[in-house]
């Protein structure tokens, strides 16, 4: 007897989404056939396939899975682990044998990873066991020509009964998708030119500036740079899916690379060992461009990594083997695997085929393997013609970090490009507004400031004034040529629905929806980096090509830029004595809801590329010059905007500050203070956890009458400036390379004025706009760090701490902590951090405001590195650090400011009283970084006067944060 499985059919395995629903779950051979568009159609008899049997695990792993980064990675250090994690070894064999009596030919060497832990058994399968094992009958489909197209199957696969209990699921390695129809949208009419926002259109000479993957890395703020990677440390092995290489072609690249190395990246070169080749198979390589553009990145951006190339195994295989090879690669232990070869095939959801993806992925993150995975380059419609958005699935999976690409326009092309005339204009004149925005995504000079960067030159630094989703797509005269929207000119992005919203974006407060379905699911990327545009990668361009270097671009550049950042904060975690980041989404997104700046944020362009293909001239139809025919764009896809967004996640990386803020996170979940601000809540109100003081903020854009629900206080709020600074702003100017005039020109915007409220362990907190209840935000990122929100991403009200709970590297005592200011103000500025007793700022019984408060303050200070306990202002707008010594674990740490004659407390208790209420002078910009009004009575409540950051984790180990 068999057990029949559902969503098996073949058309379901390859090209969901492609052809209308009812084709492809019915699969019919003579539909395969049309949807194929194969000339005719063999009897199989000489057919065979191979196929990962995935068997599901001995133990349930979902506890491990769905819990914080903090306890996956105290799980995964178990000895036994991958006894209980990885398949049952008895039902493993049972089912192997049984498989093998069914015909099939078990494959365990050559690249294919078949044992219990893995869970997996590759078997190749003719005609005849296909049908022993599947229920149905192998057929090849053929073009005109006698060549084969796919091997296929009719109908639903089914398993035997006495081994289908054991099987989760199983993944076919085939490359194949059928040729699209329309299945969605509508014609609508384009403008004429460039379809992107700030993507330079160099003409003829398309790739015009052009910097090395080290400026790029340095562009971004790369936590190590190439004199650390040659002198300080080694960053640790990285993975590339490459093509299959003779050992010609091997060495052909190794030369060619290292002359690359040595020639424009003024770096060592790689003895055989350090490029490694993992596979060792027969056959010519395919798609050089891709390899050398990827092995060039890494030597910029992870120079000391050794980098292992994991194949895939035949011409028309998927990525799926040469994951896995990564996944379980017990001698090289890559901590990342970047992968630019997306595939063809779209597998329904709750499919065998996705399932068994599903747990490759996941089993990467049981193995702690960061996987960095391209978006792909088509933009929304991924090439696909069938009218609406699309994805490559293969690489889309929640368990990996999707990447997706953007365009950084230096000055020289900024001031040439049309679609953003006006922000250019208003840019150079000083607009605040325009300022504003552009620091958020990364400017840290003031425009007039910006160097004009050279054309088709390996330029070893690079400057921009402002970045935007990569798109490239031209229509000239009513026509596409070579950019058209069946070839690889955008960044992707939109939403899986394939897959469930992942936990880790529902924290962050996202509700992904497609545009094409109205569906909910996976937003996609999750990050991005330069992939085009107005500026592309120096590298490495083809084997034996001419020119030998050249630029290049894509997502394919954009993943490994974004592996390599992982490579070297792996290796500043385990300076600092944390483990690898392994699948760190989680802690990713968190990052963004407590450091915002750690990320460029990417608000200009879209993606759009989404089309079908017509008979003949529409309306609507826009001819293909670059395939001789007509299609129609149906304008489907998605914008670039304010913080997360489906076309560039996240945003691009500040590294640096990324590093910090990942640290700080991974080393709370492992060793930090249980202190969060609610004990518990639900999506609009929660417990208090203890006695405390908190500052309440509002960034909601017309004001509002709020009342604290259940604490029982009242707060009127006026509106704030469109461009009071917030938490993003507040961080990036914390870096001594952001200018002063930039931080002066910014200055003077007011805040909606804050209060501060005392509340008590066990009382409810929730919060009313205007007699509406308001529901919190990101409320599971923030809460142990000090702060909560009730609004949206839009604005709402903050409730922070006015101290930090001191969670020192891996819960030590007596260490150093970083301080860094960045002065706003034109008075003079002195700033003391002391040691309180509780939350509420008492100590020895004193609180805040009482007599003798001030000096039982002094006499709990922190002693500064190079003498005293008073930090003095570097100057209106400059920036300095030092360190406080003698810092525990568990210390609460507050704040006073002493400026023109007046000392204004963290605690509003201490501080002046204006209309019967004490006034607020702090502000909470995030984790550990607070921002203070130094003016009597609250004054321009710009709240950036001076500027404090506190860091406890970046001293650790070799200080590599500092």
């Amino acid at each position: 007897m068999a057990t029949q499985i559902n969503n098996s059919t073949f058309l379901q395995a390859t090209s969901e989404g492609l052809l209308p629903e009812s084709v492809v779950q019915s699969s019919t051979l003579a539909e395969i056939k049309t949807a194929f568009g194969a000339d005719h159609v063999d009897d199989g008899s000489n057919a065979s396939l191979i196929v990962a049997v995935v068997l599901n695990r001995a133990t349930d792993a979902s506890s491990i899975l769905d819990g914080s980064w903090g306890e996956r990675q105290t799980a995964i250090q178990q000895a036994d682990f991958w006894t209980q994690y990885g398949a049952d070894a008895k039902i493993y064999e049972t089912v192997k044998t049984e498989l093998v009596k069914l015909k099939a030919e078990v494959l365990d060497t050559g690249g294919y990873i078949s044992s219990a832990e893995s869970r997996t058994i590759w078997v190749k399968v003719d005609n005849e066991a296909f049908q022993n094992i599947f229920g149905q009958q192998l057929h090849v489909l053929r073009d005109g020509d006698d060549k084969k197209i796919a091997t296929v199957w009719a109908d639903s696969l089914t398993l035997p009964d006495n081994i289908a209990g054991d099987i989760g699921g199983f993944w076919v390695d085939q490359n194949v998708a059928a040729i699209p129809v329309q299945v969605g949208g509508t014609g609508v009419v384009l403008q004429e030119g460039q379809q992107g926002t700030a993507n330079y259109d160099y003409g003829q000479d398309k790739y015009g500036v052009t910097g090395t993957p080290m400026a790029i890395a340095d562009y971004y703020n790369y936590p190590l740079n190439a004199k650390d990677l040659q002198t300080v440390i080694e960053t640790p092995n990285i993975g590339l899916v490459e093509p299959q290489l003779d050992d010609a072609t091997y060495d052909l690249l190794l030369s060619e690379l290292n002359a690359y190395r040595t020639d424009i990246l003024k770096i060592a070169p790689l003895t055989r060992d350090e490029l490694l080749r993992t596979v060792d198979t027969d056959g010519k390589g395919y798609t050089e461009s891709e390899m050398t553009l990827d092995v060039s990145i890494v030597s910029g951006a992870a120079p000391t990594s050794d980098m292992i190339f994991y194949s895939k195994l035949k011409g028309d295989a998927t990525t799926f083997a040469a994951t896995q090879q990564a996944i379980w690669d017990e001698v090289n232990k890559p901590v990342a695997l970047t992968s630019s070869f997306s595939d063809m095939v779209r597998y329904a959801a709750d499919s065998p085929f996705a399932w068994a993806y599903e747990q490759l992925m996941q089993d990467a993150a049981l193995r702690n393997v960061t996987l960095a995975m391209s978006a792909g380059d088509g933009g929304s419609g991924q090439e696909y013609a069938n009218g609406v958005t699309n994805g490559r699935d293969t690489h889309l999976n929640s368990w990996s970090l999707v990447v997706s690409a953007t365009s950084l326009s230096p000055i020289n092309t900024a001031v040439q490009d049309s679609s953003i005339a006006t922000l250019v204009n208003n840019a150079l004149n000083l607009d605040p507004g325009t300022l504003f925005g552009l620091a958020q995504s990364g400017l840290k000079v003031l425009p007039t400031q910006l160097p004009s960067l050279a054309l088709m030159q390996p330029l070893a630094g690079v400057a921009a004034l402002t970045e935007a989703i990569w798109n490239q797509y031209v229509i000239t005269n009513g026509q596409m040529g070579l950019q058209d929207y069946s070839s690889n000119y955008s960044g992707s992005g939109g939403v899986d629905t394939t897959q469930a919203i992942p936990q880790y974006q529902i924290d962050f407060g996202l509700t992904p929806v497609n545009v094409s379905n109205g569906k909910t699911g996976r937003g996609i990327p999750d990050v991005a980096a330069l992939g085009g545009g107005s500026m592309f990668y120096y590298v490495l361009y083809y084997l034996q090509g001419d020119p030998l270097y050249s630029a290049n671009a894509g997502t394919s550049s954009a993943t490994p830029m974004w592996a390599s950042l992982t490579a070297q904060m792996d290796a500043i975690f385990h300076d600092i004595g944390l483990p690898n980041l392994g699948f760190y989404n989680d802690i990713l997104y968190q990052a963004a809801a407590i450091s915002p700046g750690a990320f460029n944020d990417v608000t200009l362009g879209d993606n759009i590329s989404s089309y079908y293909i017509a008979d003949k001239d529409t309306p609507y139809a826009i001819y293909d010059q670059a395939l001789d025919r007509y299609i129609v764009p149906t304008g489907l896809g998605y914008q670039s905007g304010e913080g997360y967004d489906l076309t560039t996640g996240l945003g691009t990386p500040d590294g640096l500050l990324l590093t910090r803020a990942l640290a700080n996170i991974a080393n709370h979940e492992l060793y930090g203070v249980d202190a969060p601000v609610l004990s518990s809540h639900d999506t609009v109100s929660g417990t208090v956890s203890a006695d405390q003081t908190l500052l309440v903020q509002s960034t909601l854009a017309n004001g509002a009458s709020v009342a604290v629900n259940g604490v029982g206080d009242q707060f009127q709020f006026g509106s704030s400036s469109s461009i009071a600074w917030d938490a993003r702003l507040a961080e990036k100017v914390m870096q001594a390379d952001f200018s002063p005039d930039l931080v002066r020109l910014l200055d003077g915007a007011p805040q909606a004025m804050p209060g501060s409220m005392q509340v008590a362990a066990g009382q409810s907190m929730g919060m009313s706009f205007n007699n509406s209840q308001a529901a919190l935000y990101q409320a599971n990122n923030t809460n142990d760090y000090g702060f909560l929100t009730w609004g949206s991403s839009g604005g709402g009200v903050t409730v922070a701490r006015p101290v930090v709970v001191a969670e020192t590297p891996l819960g030590q005592d007596d260490v150093n902590a970083v301080v860094r200011i960045r002065q706003n103000g034109v008075y003079d500025q002195h700033l003391t951090l002391y040691r309180v007793d509780d939350l509420s700022g008492h100590i020895g019984g004193l609180a805040p405001g009482d007599a003798g408060y001030a000096a039982a303050a002094a006499g709990r200070a922190y002693s500064v590195v190079g003498g005293g306990t008073v930090i003095n202002g570097p100057g209106y707008g400059q920036f300095s650090q030092t360190q406080i010594t003698d810092v525990d674990h568990g210390d609460i740490i507050a704040f006073s400011l002493t400026s023109h004659g007046q000392t204004y407390w963290g605690f509003s208790a201490g501080n002046e009283v204006v209309n019967g209420q004490p006034v607020t002078h702090l502000w909470s910009y995030g984790a550990g970084t607070f921002g203070f009004e130094d003016t009597y009575g609250g004054g321009d409540r710009d709240f950036n006067d001076l500027l404090v950051q506190l860091d406890l984790m970046s001293p650790a180990g070799s200080g590599l944060l500092v």
